[in-house]
């Protein structure tokens, strides 16, 4: 038996008339195109590996030690609006 053309076609029609009533009830589920940063990472890997090393954690540790040094320090003109 062969499938009956119009009854498939109005099918297919349906169905895609309520995928896209779906993606439009819902802006979360809506599908950008972007871009792959694969190439942008490799170009960019050398040049901030270095922060996510021991020497990166070091030198994180003393900056926010000494943020909270001169908080310490200035506490009174920080709270004396």
């Amino acid at each position: 038996m062969l499938p009956d053309i119009e009854e498939l076609t109005h099918c297919a029609d349906s169905c895609e008339s309520k995928a896209l009533k779906a993606r439009l009830k819902n802006p979360l589920t809506l599908r950008l195109p972007l871009w792959n940063p694969d190439r942008f990472l490799n170009v960019t890997m050398p040049l901030v590996r270095p922060l996510f090393s021991h020497l990166g954690a070091i030198i994180w540790v003393v900056v926010v030690a000494s943020a909270i040094v001169l908080a310490v320090l200035n506490w009174t003109a920080l709270t004396s609006g």
